[in-house]
């Protein structure tokens, strides 16, 4: 076994790679669908993507090998699946959210010099937040190494690009909520406490899993699924009790799968806003029963969400389309973010040809995972 080369108060630096663990089971009941056509509209998208990517990572043979697998990371099958309901003329312009919506604001902000540095994740922070608003680059005065620059400028006009897209199509009060609340997830994905005491500086889980909702960008979720079925709340997601705590659960089961697949990820970056730190550090739990928690408060996260769904189908609000439509949009958002985690390389990146660890009963080895910024050497 290896050590994780982290200092000592890192959440996961007693872990060591070549220890094994087992994956739980986090099959869900509510029904899978994909968007009709999404294969078809896939090469459509990854042209689109394509050209941002290669700025962004470069352009040399080695580079291009990382946008390429980039683009293998399924983010068209996120989209497809997570909003199966999608209006057909707004296909494109979702699936291309699928992207910029990962590079941009998320890897972005995870990038290694943004990591170290607070003053230049600042200046990312700031410019990311204008690019949400599709405002031009404002340039800070932070002097950025050569190749965040490059990427920062890669990012930006993907985001601005793809924002557009959504305007064409997204009445203007939806709109300005889907500003504000990416513009939140920025800020709060910018917070230099999060790379620094991450989960262990919030005393309570509840605490902890409130700030996670906005951190995985939750209510920018639930704005960008009404303009995918083209409704308009107004608001009321967020107002009315039941909506929002179906909402918040609905955010929390996307949060507690991804943090089951995303540890090694985040564990050799460095990152620390994951719930099996949390629970390592505040509870003591191992691995192997914080991964076993996780699981266990998703099935009941999803439980909540089924009771929560019938009791609003069946309230005051039950009787209107858009709500009725909204409700069932976001089971297919919990069923949608299970099946992708369950195939996307994003999070089992290997010098070999890919094999996605599925559920299983039989242990894994946690091993050293490549990440988008530092990618594994390629294996010939």
């Amino acid at each position: 076994m290896t050590s994780t080369d982290h200092p000592a108060d890192y959440p996961g630096a007693v872990l060591t790679y070549g220890m094994e663990y087992r994956l739980p089971d986090i099959s869900v009941r509510l029904p899978l669908r994909v968007a009709p056509g999404y294969e078809e509209m896939k090469p459509r998208v990854h042209a689109w993507a394509r050209r941002y990517l290669l700025e962004y990572f470069g352009e040399n043979e080695e580079e291009q090998r990382r946008t390429d697998s980039f683009l293998r990371q399924g983010m068209c099958y996120w989209t497809a699946a997570c909003w199966p309901d999608v209006i057909p003329e707004r296909q494109f312009a979702m699936m291309v959210w699928g992207f910029w919506g990962t590079l941009s604001p998320d890897d972005m902000l995870s990038h290694p010099a943004t990591l170290d540095d607070p003053e230049i994740l600042l200046a990312v922070r700031d410019e990311m937040v204008d690019a949400a608003e599709c405002r031009p680059r404002r340039h800070s005065a932070v002097e950025l190494p050569a190749d965040v620059e490059r990427a920062l400028s890669a990012a930006t006009r993907m985001c601005r690009d793809g924002q557009a897209l959504i305007a064409q199509t997204c009445p203007k009060p939806l709109f300005a909520r889907v500003i504000r609340t990416l513009q939140d997830a920025i800020i709060s994905n910018a917070d230099p406490d999060r790379h620094t005491g991450g989960g262990a500086r919030f005393p309570t889980f509840e605490a902890f899993q409130q700030e996670r909702r906005v951190d995985v960008f939750g209510p920018w979720m639930m704005a960008m699924c009404e303009w995918t079925i083209g409704v308009d709340l107004d608001g009321l997601a967020s107002t009315d009790p039941d909506l929002a705590q179906i909402c918040a659960w609905t955010t929390d089961h996307f949060t507690l799968v991804n943090d089951i697949y995303s540890f090694p990820k985040e564990l050799a970056a460095g990152e620390q806003m994951n719930t099996v730190w949390f629970l390592m550090h505040h509870e003591g739990l191992s691995l192997q029963q914080s991964l076993d928690w996780l699981a266990d408060r998703a099935a009941l996260t999803e439980q909540r969400f089924t009771a929560m769904r019938d009791k609003i189908l069946a309230g005051p609000h039950g009787h209107r389309d858009d709500i009725r439509l909204f409700v069932r949009a976001l089971g297919q958002m919990i069923a949608g973010n299970v099946a992708f985690h369950l195939r996307t390389s994003r999070y089992f990146d290997t010098p070999q040809p890919p094999t996605i660890p599925h559920t299983s009963p039989e242990p894994t080895v946690l091993y050293r995972r490549g990440t988008v910024h530092n990618p594994l050497p390629a294996h010939d």
